[in-house]
């Protein structure tokens, strides 16, 4: 008889993680309350004891019985701007899918890059790495997992060597998200975690210094992202397409038709123009689309003055990016599908179709992510109050004696083992506090080792429970742990390498690590100052 394993996760481990609430003197019981939740938390998330988002609103039950915030403190993580700001991001790319952009797009892309089996992988990393910069990356695979269907379906092959394709071009899809989701700050929820908990810290101390925001982040992550790719690309080819013949794209009629390339290209043309021509639906949501991503950029751009200075001036009135992603939304239901019937009187009462619908939004959104989130902030604000940050930076003092380079090295490997068994927003919050504790008591730039971390939170390669991304294509591709534990061990190292070695080199140049002061930088979420 089977043991329902899940029931009994739940029953034991709160009961075994309770030295944590028995110990300690009143100076460290704070700190062992606050870690209890966390590991419980942790470990119901690796188990799957519980549905993940459930397992996020733990705080809101916990902290309050332990004494740590009360309720309304904590339920307040529920809802910042980041998650305001996925709630636009999220609405704007289904509004993508709604009107089957991405499929067009994803076509496009593929028969411009070509369709030998070298140049798909390219193709297929590409497309879903750049739709995992404009919404979260584990939706970015879920886009991705029809389109690499349908073009695994495309060779005319054996079982056999159909079965290896569909390895590889899974693995690309969710590797490319994965990578393509650290290039742009709405990429991931991890990253939105990070945006969040950066603004609490005051980092640019009001224009002082280089802040993060959307185009200092992507200034510094599509570099690294894009290199990073081409690795993937690599490996992956090296791996499973060792040996083989890339075939050229133009490939002439009088081929054979089992031509592995001809009957690709013949098949995604196909597709392509099944879709029929680019429909008012399409252009306008990529005219909104287009309007959104530059009205990001040049919100506050830092290098020269952006649209909110001008018009706030005083800098009183701070706009964040979740305002014009809503303003967006708003645009989006208001905006008829048909053109046409602009100018037409309707009976009052009647509807018509907007670019996106209600029910197509709530159908299809993740609703489960904005708890995910929450959970992340909650644990993140519950280790900061109870001084579990603190103390945990004052442990790590011991490593101040290391040349800046080789303590960056070493906190990258450790969150780039981490990641792989806890979940990228937990990692990122329960992390990000600490390494600025850490970075304040050592005098270093706060970004210098905290936004290297939130990167390689994301390089999660080697298991399928690492990244939601990786679950995604690990069972519509019907993988084996094989199969992406091999390549994944050497991503992991290698996309480290890379992100590290740029960080101290392209990174210095565009926020000045070497070039800091603590002094006057407004700490937490209080608003006093603290001098260093």
């Amino acid at each position: 008889m089977a043991i329902n394993w899940k029931f009994w996760w739940c029953i034991l481990l709160p009961i075994l993680l309770c030295p944590f609430l028995i110990f300690g003197n009143e100076e460290s019981k704070p700190m062992l309350k606050c870690s209890y939740v966390i590991l419980l938390m942790a470990l119901f998330w690796v188990l799957e004891a519980l549905p993940i988002p459930i397992t996020s609103l733990l705080p809101v039950a916990l902290f309050p019985l332990l004494g740590l915030q009360s309720t309304s403190q904590v339920v307040g993580n529920y809802m910042k701007e980041s998650g305001m700001m996925f709630l636009g991001g999220i609405s704007l790319a289904l509004g993508i899918s709604h009107c089957g952009l991405h499929k067009r797009l994803a076509l496009k892309t593929l028969l411009v890059i070509g369709t030998s089996p070298w140049r798909l992988l390219f193709g297929v990393l590409l497309t879903t790495s750049f739709l995992s910069c404009w919404v979260v990356s584990t939706t970015a695979a879920a886009m991705a997992v029809p389109i690499v269907s349908g073009l695994v379906e495309a060779f005319n092959v054996s079982d056999k060597e159909r079965k290896k394709l569909r390895i590889l071009f899974f693995l690309a899809a969710g590797y490319g998200a994965n990578v393509g989701g650290t290039a742009v700050i709405i990429g991931s929820s991890a990253n939105l975690i990070f945006r969040d908990l950066v603004a609490l810290e005051n980092i640019g101390q009001n224009g002082k210094y280089r802040d993060i925001n959307f185009a200092t982040w992507a200034a510094f992550g599509v570099p690294i992202a894009l290199v990073n790719i081409l690795i993937v690309w690599g490996v992956l080819g090296f791996i499973h397409l060792r040996g083989k013949k890339s075939l050229p794209d133009d490939v002439d009629d009088d081929i054979s038709q089992d031509t592995d390339a001809h009957t690709v290209r013949k098949n995604l043309s196909q597709k392509l123009k099944d879709l029929g021509p680019l429909s008012f639906h399409e252009k306008a949501i990529s005219v909104i689309f287009g309007l959104t991503v530059l009205l990001w950029f040049t919100r506050d751009p830092q290098v020269f003055p952006g649209w909110q200075e001008v018009l706030f001036p005083s800098g009183q009135i701070k706009i964040g990016d979740s305002s014009v992603a809503i303003i967006m939304v708003f645009v989006m239901f208001t905006i008829p599908k048909d053109p046409k019937v602009i100018l037409k009187w309707k009976k009052l009462g009647s509807s018509t179709e907007t670019l996106m619908t209600w029910s197509h939004l709530q159908s299809n959104f993740p609703w489960s992510v904005l708890l995910l989130l929450g959970g992340g902030f909650a644990i993140s604000d519950g280790a900061q109050v109870s001084g579990l940050s603190e103390w945990v930076g004052q442990q790590l003092e011991g490593l101040s004696s290391l040349p800046h380079p080789v303590l960056l090295f070493i906190i990258l490997l450790i969150v780039s083992v981490l990641t792989e068994f806890t979940s990228n927003s937990g990692t990122v919050s329960l992390l990000t506090p600490i390494l600025f504790s850490l970075s304040r008591r050592l005098d270093i730039h706060p970004l210098y080792v905290s936004f290297a971390a939130v990167i390689v939170s994301q390089y999660a390669f080697v298991l399928p429970t690492s990244n939601p991304s990786n679950a995604i294509c690990f069972a519509a591709g019907e993988l084996r742990i094989k199969d992406m534990a091999t390549p994944g061990v050497i991503l992991n190292f290698l996309c480290l390498i890379v992100l590290f070695v740029l960080h101290i080199s392209y990174g210095q140049l565009i926020f000045n690590f070497s070039n800091y002061s603590y002094s006057n930088i407004t700490i937490g979420d209080g608003g006093s100052e603290l001098l260093f």
